[in-house]
């Protein structure tokens, strides 16, 4: 999974509230959008180019936006591999602490072992 820039996370949440909510249209709000700042259009495509949503274009602006499955569970996957990378990282610090501690404890008996034979 790709995890997005802030930019492209931004836009994603905007198409969810425009898809939820039935007094905007996709057309009239990304006209405006376009035409201020046409950035817009390479994270649109971005978005698109990743599977995350389906654009019907006319010209060069959106007419209709459709999340996919990838799209609409998005920020549930993200957090969902954040916690498991949580989770590697501390099984690794474990597993670095359990050969330290072994490694610590096998040079003692190494030590005491040199120590007699060289000694007596």
């Amino acid at each position: 999974m790709n995890i997005l820039k802030e930019k492209e996370e931004s836009l994603l949440i905007e198409i969810i509230n425009i898809i939820s909510d039935p007094n905007i249209t996709v057309f009239g709000y990304f006209k405006e959008k376009i035409d201020n700042n046409k950035d817009i259009i390479d994270t649109l495509k971005y978005l698109e180019d990743n599977g995350l949503i389906k654009i019907d274009n006319m010209e060069e602006y959106p007419i209709n936006i459709e999340l996919t499955d990838l799209g609409k569970n998005y920020f549930k996957d993200k957090e969902a591999n954040i916690e498991k990378v949580k989770a590697e990282c501390k099984k690794r610090k474990n597993r670095y602490i359990i050969v330290g501690i072994i490694s610590f404890i096998l040079g003692i008996i190494m030590g005491v072992f040199l120590y007699h034979l060289f000694i007596i």
